[in-house]
């Protein structure tokens, strides 16, 4: 991150997962600094008031208020209205988003990278929506519960996207302990740094071609 000052920034979103991941992986910049997470919009606003935060992070489905009413609710709120971006699963349009209030826009499919990006754009007052291909439907070569991905690739998918070890192993069939076993040798074997959830999927982007959605990974970048 490029940017000269120092920003503050918050976390709109409602699985726990994921807002742990963006925090661990933000906080390698140090003009970056949190001040909050919250799990829908009704929870935020009274703390939002006396943070007054830059930049918001803002997940689109959400319960209760969702976040393409909140932008808009939120910017009005404040004194000084943030800088939104919605961080979504949802596959959006620029017309709808800025119609919204949002600055700024990346699908979770896309690579942190993209991510990272999209921020250093909308905080230097560049609005910045990443509708690429990736936010589209992709051609899958491995599924998350492909028999011919391996394994440990399969658990790691879904300990990404956030499912609990019994999860892992209720949807693939195997208990817990195989599970603990397949994540710990996949640590082991990739010789990662970073052992965050966010540190894993950054692996699997960067060194295995896969991209991440709501329901595993899929890999992409090959021929049929």
């Amino acid at each position: 991150m490029t940017t000269a000052r120092s920003y503050s920034y918050v976390i709109i979103e409602d699985n726990p997962v994921m807002q742990k991941g963006l925090a661990y992986i933000l906080r390698r910049f140090e003009n970056l600094t949190l001040k909050g997470q919250y799990y829908n919009i009704e929870s935020a606003r009274e703390p939002l008031t006396k943070i007054q935060p830059d930049l918001i992070l803002l997940d689109i489905i959400l319960t209760g208020v969702n976040g393409a009413k909140g932008c808009a609710q939120l910017k009005k709120d404040l004194f000084k209205p943030p800088k939104v971006i919605a961080y979504t699963n949802s596959s959006l349009n620029k017309k709808d988003l800025i119609k919204w209030g949002f600055d700024g826009y990346v699908h979770k499919n896309e690579p942190v990278d993209t991510l990272i990006s999209v921020i250093r754009d909308v905080l230097e007052g560049t609005s910045s929506f990443q509708t690429s291909k990736n936010a589209g439907p992709a051609k899958e070569h491995y599924s998350y519960n492909d028999s011919k991905a391996p394994r440990e690739f399969q658990i790691m998918a879904l300990a990404v996207i956030g499912k609990t070890n019994k999860e892992i192993g209720d949807e693939l069939h195997i208990s817990i302990e195989t599970v603990k076993k397949s994540r710990q040798n996949f640590k082991t074997k990739a010789n990662l740094q970073d052992k965050s959830i966010y540190g894993i999927r950054e692996y699997l982007e960067k060194e295995h071609g896969y991209r991440f959605g709501a329901n595993g990974f899929v890999k992409t970048g090959e021929d049929d």
